[in-house]
């Protein structure tokens, strides 16, 4: 074999996922909730479609004691306390399965101080295996005083 053949054959190999097609899109699920609230109003979800080679983001924000979410958004509505950012990409996880990779990230608009760093997890496309992020409320004189943010991968397959 000649340099060229394995210059050419390792170059294919490294654009494969995996050895085969690059998986079809993903649907990521990102759930809110106040916590011991029984109002359907302070709790609900958005849905991303994840593509390969692809990014999408979720934020999900609390502002005077009202939880919401944006899909597909860069920033949080004006006036917020505190918002959470979710970007999702589709890739292969450590372990070379196809998944979504998590990058989140807390901000809180009247915080001193350095914010949290951003974090990154895995989810497996199953559709059952859940992120779930809670946080206590920014504000003490909601009705709730933690609520949850979870996050749920599903694969076209699953």
């Amino acid at each position: 074999m000649t340099i060229r053949t394995i210059t050419a054959l390792v170059g294919v190999m490294a654009t494969s996922w995996q050895g085969s097609p690059p998986p079809a899109p993903a649907t990521v699920v990102v759930s809110y909730a106040a916590v011991g609230q029984d109002e359907t109003s302070n709790r609900g979800s958005v849905t991303l479609t994840v593509k390969a080679g692809e990014v999408r983001s979720a934020i999900v924000w609390e502002t005077e004691c009202t939880l919401a979410a944006r899909a597909n958004a860069v920033a949080a509505a004006p006036g917020v306390d505190q918002y959470w950012t979710f970007s999702t990409a589709l890739a292969a996880s450590p372990d070379g399965r196809p998944s979504i990779r998590v990058k989140s990230q807390r901000v809180r608009i009247a915080a001193a101080g350095p914010q949290p760093p951003e974090q990154e997890q895995w989810l497996p496309l199953d559709g059952i295996t859940g992120l779930t992020v809670t946080e206590d409320s920014w504000r003490k004189d909601c009705r709730y005083g933690r609520f949850t943010m979870t996050l749920i991968a599903k694969g076209a397959g699953t």
